[in-house]
């Protein structure tokens, strides 16, 4: 979590010349998946539909958050890329605190194995034998 608000950090606080938005390298704000830990392999079609997809809202709400008006520091636009990113790392926080205890709970319930229900049609909801893995 760290490899993405260090870098908007650096990119509000501490850059010392004026640079144009799109000159901050998209892959110091986004470290490949391989680097991650506990990543074997990157998981090749996920992060090409992810990549592309922060892409195109990038091609959206670009022109609409580095405004011409705020040049040449557009501290505004670089205020919301922090903004964004903490609230991403306080979402992903809460998702994994409540992972680890809906598997606490259902370790607690001790549900007999049921044959073969990994490849039952149910929800993680519905499957109690299912555990989030983080």
């Amino acid at each position: 979590m760290h490899h993405q608000i260090v870098p908007s950090l650096r990119l509000l606080f501490l850059s010392g010349e004026p640079r144009r938005p799109h000159e901050e390298s998209h892959h110091e704000r986004h470290p490949p998946d391989e680097f991650l830990p506990g990543k074997k392999h990157p998981p090749v079609i996920s992060s090409t539909a992810q990549e592309t997809d922060s892409v195109q809202q990038g091609n959206i709400l670009g022109p609409l958050t580095f405004r011409n008006e705020d040049a040449p520091r557009y501290i505004p636009a670089k205020l919301s890329i922090v903004v964004v990113d903490s609230v991403a790392i306080g979402t992903t926080i809460l998702l994994l605190l409540y992972y680890r205890w809906q598997n606490k709970t259902r370790d607690a319930a001790a549900v007999e194995h049921t044959r073969d229900v990994e490849f039952a049609d149910l929800t993680d909801r519905e499957n109690k034998e299912f555990r989030y893995k983080y």
